[in-house]
């Protein structure tokens, strides 16, 4: 819970800077790809969360892997590690990535179906629940292999389950349900 809180209060920070130079979407794009970054380079990433490292050897690296990225991310990271706070980078991103889906009034989803959907069928699911909410819906799509047919929806903290195993166990559920009246 700490972490959270921690994570909430650089990620606030951050939007708020970014917002202010007009960088959000440019912070978004750098903190998704430092964080894929430290999760494929282990190498970068022990050196990123050791504690034995000194500030001028984790800025050394720092400057190094962030060159042409902007200035404010730079320093934002720098901050970060000075206070030592690397740990909460993960939980920063979370937390920044969903301040901004709130500012930008958007909604992030996973659809996932049982056979891949091209970027033509995910743009026009993306129109139609946008127009449905009233907000800019993006959504990621998967395949799951456990599916037969159909979709399952995960859009906020909702499920909507348009699969045919899901309508199959509904159809179960209804006759069996039929039958036990029937006695």
């Amino acid at each position: 819970m700490r972490n959270f809180a921690i994570a909430k209060v650089y990620a606030s920070a951050l939007l708020d800077l970014g917002r202010e130079k007009g960088q959000l979407e440019e912070l978004s794009r750098c903190l998704a790809e430092f964080r894929d970054l430290l999760d494929a380079n282990a190498d970068l990433r022990e050196v990123f969360l050791s504690p034995e490292l000194g500030l001028a050897e984790k800025r050394g690296v720092l400057e190094k892997v962030t060159e042409g990225e902007p200035e404010l991310f730079r320093q934002f990271l720098l901050v970060l590690v000075s206070k030592r706070r690397e740990a909460v980078y993960g939980d920063i991103v979370v937390v920044f990535e969903h301040l901004l889906d709130l500012a930008e009034s958007r909604l992030r989803g996973v659809l996932a179906s049982a056979h891949p959907m091209d970027d033509a069928q995910r743009v026009n699911i993306e129109k139609a629940l946008s127009e449905t909410t009233g907000k800019d819906v993006r959504l990621e799509l998967e395949v799951d292999k456990d599916l037969l047919a159909g979709m399952v929806l995960t859009l906020d903290d909702q499920t909507l389950d348009g699969s045919l195993k899901t309508r199959l166990r509904r159809l179960k559920d209804r006759l069996t349900a039929a039958e036990l009246g029937k006695e």
